[in-house]
């Protein structure tokens, strides 16, 4: 009997990974796109990414330059212009149009 059951579970397990070779039998998971950040002023910082993949959707975290700091999101979502002064913003599909703006610290300002 336990033979049998061994033979059988190995023939299942064959089975499955020659399953697994055949065209349309993969599982692929992909990401939504990437969105483009326009950063305002140019040189003033980057962001960062990360895609959290349950959710769909990415969050955009500003990385100002020295003597910089966040000043306001904008984007357009759903049709509809948005601002606000977030320390990251959270984004899918829907969301165009995003620019960070940064501004430049008082210390940094030219006297």
């Amino acid at each position: 009997m336990r033979k049998r059951s061994i033979k059988i579970l190995s023939l299942l397990l064959t089975l499955a990974m020659v399953m697994s070779l055949m065209p349309g039998m993969s599982l692929t998971a992909y990401a939504a796109n990437k969105p483009s950040v326009t950063i305002s002023p140019d040189g003033g910082g980057t962001v960062s990414y990360s895609y959290d993949s349950n959710q769909n959707k990415w969050t955009l975290t500003p990385v100002p330059e020295e003597g910089y700091s966040l000043e306001k999101w904008t984007y357009n979502y759903a049709g509809s212009f948005w601002e606000g002064e977030w320390a990251t913003l959270r984004v899918n599909d829907q969301y165009t149009n995003i620019t960070v703006f940064l501004n430049c610290l008082p210390s940094q300002l030219p006297a």
